[in-house]
């Protein structure tokens, strides 16, 4: 990534670069592209901007199992200390909405069951 004076010039940059990646239309695996980047990433640590990034485009794509994935990742990540501002709203709105564009048979009982989660943690 791009230095001045030694500190990252920016992670929005980091973010548009995630964001452009998984909207390439030409290749179908682009948010698998995306969040390979995410995790090998040494310079900078992801936070929920960069996770919500990846989980848009898996969400685009209707992957409804992979954004599952991610969310209870960010939720371990988080315990860990290890995410210091996630998952938030908008993780749980991406994650509904992959949810609402899969064609897997159980998905209204998976968005029932991050509703509650996310009823519970806004208490």
């Amino acid at each position: 990534l791009l230095e001045k004076n030694g500190r990252l010039i920016d992670e929005k940059i980091f973010r548009e670069l995630l964001v452009a990646i998984t909207r390439c239309q030409g290749d179908r695996d682009a948010p698998d592209h995306a969040e390979i980047i995410l995790k090998q990433t040494k310079r900078l640590t992801p936070n929920s901007y960069h996770y919500n990034a990846v989980l848009m485009g898996f969400a685009r794509r209707g992957w409804a199992k992979k954004a599952e994935r991610m969310l209870k990742e960010m939720q371990f990540l988080r315990r860990k200390k290890k995410l210091v501002d996630g998952p938030n709203t908008i993780t749980y709105n991406v994650v509904l909405d992959a949810l609402s564009k899969s064609q897997d048979s159980d998905t209204v009982k998976r968005a029932e069951l991050i509703w509650k989660k996310m009823m519970k943690i806004s208490r």
